[in-house]
């Protein structure tokens, strides 16, 4: 939550700011309240504090944007109604205005990438394209996930743990595993000592069967006199456990 906002060096400036603004937007909707029926004043603030979730935290990752979906669809709906009244007229400006902003902060947004995405999918289909390459196009590491989540599926049990030091958290949805810890994730887990201890007590707990270290991250910061390395896949070092 502070990691982005920052505002005239006041670590969570701009989190006021927005605290702020929302007060203010609540505080508008409370005084035109009867404009509107109580369903559309219900939809109308859902939309305001999704919004404020949506930026919550100051960082344009695509996925704050799915809490605000729902709300917009229906405050879309309620917008395109046929009423002249003036407060409907200021909605349909500030749902234009929401969705400019949002296709600014958010330049994930746009034609070519969606274009891209079907055209990718259609030279699949057709065999024009693939797996590898088709994978690929998502991210360049995301097949060898798939290749170390087929590793992982041929040479554990049912009950066996692993261990993936990296930021691929992907990897252990793809094999059906769980992490030892609460963190799935390498950038998580480095923010602090305390962190790093935790984990290194999981895995001491735990003792996964596999330990496996991508090469995009750092070397591994942990403890491990029980494992020995038995593997190389796609670069990704794999510790066995010996014991």
């Amino acid at each position: 939550v502070g990691f982005e906002n920052y505002l005239f060096g006041i670590p969570q400036g701009l989190l006021v700011l927005k605290v702020f603004l929302l007060a203010i937007a609540i505080t508008i909707v409370f005084m035109k309240r009867t404009n509107f029926s109580p369903i559309v004043l219900f939809i109308i603030l859902w939309t305001i504090t999704a919004i404020f979730s949506a930026f919550f935290s100051g960082r344009p990752y695509t996925h704050y944007l799915l809490m605000l979906l729902p709300s917009f669809c229906l405050l879309v709906g309620i917008a395109l109604t046929k009423s002249s009244k003036p407060a409907y007229q200021w909605l349909r400006l500030g749902i234009l205005g929401l969705v400019t902003f949002i296709i600014f902060l958010f330049p994930i947004y746009g034609v070519g990438k969606t274009m891209a995405y079907y055209q990718n999918t259609y030279l699949f289909i057709n065999g024009q394209r693939d797996l590898r390459s088709y994978r690929e196009f998502f991210d360049s590491k995301t097949p060898r996930d798939y290749v170390l989540a087929s590793f992982i599926k041929g040479h554990v049990k049912p009950d066996d743990e692993i261990f993936i030091w990296g930021n691929s958290a992907q990897i252990y949805a793809l094999s059906d595993k769980l992490p030892p810890y609460k963190y799935t994730v390498a950038y998580h887990v480095i923010q602090s000592e305390v962190l790093l201890k935790e984990t290194q007590e999981a895995i001491d707990i735990v003792q996964p069967k596999y330990i496996i270290v991508l090469p995009e991250t750092q070397p591994l910061p942990f403890r491990v006199p029980l494992y020995i390395i038995r593997f190389n896949v796609e670069g990704a070092i794999i510790y066995e456990r010996s014991l």
